[in-house]
């Protein structure tokens, strides 16, 4: 079985406070912030840590093509490019439109060689701080939320608490989390009270980097519904994921796994393609048949990590409801 202290990461928890009269958030605020952010990280180191992030904005652009205002970059599509941090926003949905003195909650985890706190206040933070104090043309909009909030308080995940680093926008620097605190008393084994064996998408899952090349609804609903994960293919999924945040962990936990997981059935009539402008194909509702004991531990993992295609945009997210 995996040991999850084997798996560096850091979860934050933001807490943004709106300034603005009015403030519409776009359809899937992550791209957003994942956008905003790594301009402002590259414009922000020095020249020799340039090259990669380069390449990463050379292909956000080439995913986005500026609107036909001339002045923003409509930001629709994740890149299929290497990303330089190792990393996932999450902001939590709850409503498009806020008004003044309102919260907008989104979580950053940030995984292996990325989950570094020190990284974490000395590059993403002051960005963060930045984005919400200045509004920027290049992806600012009017009620947009860049230049529409400040970053109230920031807390860190130890289990399933959560301790303040930032409190009414003052840093704790005495804090000093660590990477394998995130699991401090989780036990993945057990069975959460009241769970049935529909999985939810919490996020998309992108079952490829590339984006649906027909754009009728139909169509991508049928894509969608032919390829949500059953159990084998989320298996496979956690284990690529791991491959790549935590290779000192041996596959040995996949033995027997396998063979268990191709017995359990999965019913996708309640999947559905992922609304407009939104990343990834799948979304909805999948029933399975049923989740054996030895497999809750890996789905409470995968849904932990993300899994699939562009899970720094928060992709690849589910629960068991």
């Amino acid at each position: 079985m995996i040991d999850p202290q084997e798996i560096p990461l850091l979860r934050y928890l933001l807490l943004l406070r709106v300034h603005k009269p009015l403030l519409v958030l776009p359809p899937y605020l992550a791209l957003e912030l994942a956008y905003a952010t790594s301009v402002m990280i590259s414009e922000r180191l020095p020249s020799s840590q340039l090259k990669p992030w380069k390449k990463l904005i050379t292909a956000w652009e080439a995913a986005n093509p500026i609107s036909e205002d001339r002045r923003t970059r409509l930001i629709h599509n994740p890149p299929q490019s290497v990303w330089p941090l190792d990393l996932a926003w999450l902001p939590y949905r709850v409503k498009q439109t806020y008004g003044h003195g309102e919260i907008i909650s989104c979580e950053l985890k940030l995984f292996g060689r990325s989950a570094s706190h020190e990284l974490f206040l000395e590059l993403i933070l002051p960005v963060l701080e930045a984005a919400g104090l200045t509004p920027d043309r290049r992806w600012s909009r009017p009620n947009s939320v860049w230049g529409g909030f400040h970053l109230e308080n920031v807390y860190v995940a130890r289990g399933r608490q959560w301790e303040p680093v930032v409190e009414d926008g003052q840093v704790d620097f005495s804090v000093r989390p660590g990477t394998r605190q995130w699991c401090d008393g989780l036990d993945l084994t057990v069975v959460p009270a009241g769970h049935t064996h529909r999985l939810r998408w919490y996020t998309p899952y992108a079952h490829t980097p590339e984006p649906p090349q027909f754009r009728k609804r139909e169509h991508l609903c049928r894509v969608a519904q032919e390829n949500a994960p059953g159990m084998s293919a989320l298996v496979q999924a956690l284990a690529v994921r791991l491959e790549k945040l935590a290779p000192e962990i041996s596959s040995d936990w996949m033995l027997g796994i396998e063979d268990l997981a191709m017995q359990v059935g999965n019913n996708t009539e309640h999947v559905s393609c992922v609304p407009k402008y939104w990343p990834g194909t799948v979304w909805g509702d999948q029933e399975l048949s049923y989740v054996p004991e030895q497999l809750m531990p890996i789905l409470r993992l995968a849904s932990m990590l993300h899994i699939g295609f562009h899970t720094h945009v928060g992709c690849g997210n589910f629960r068991l409801v």
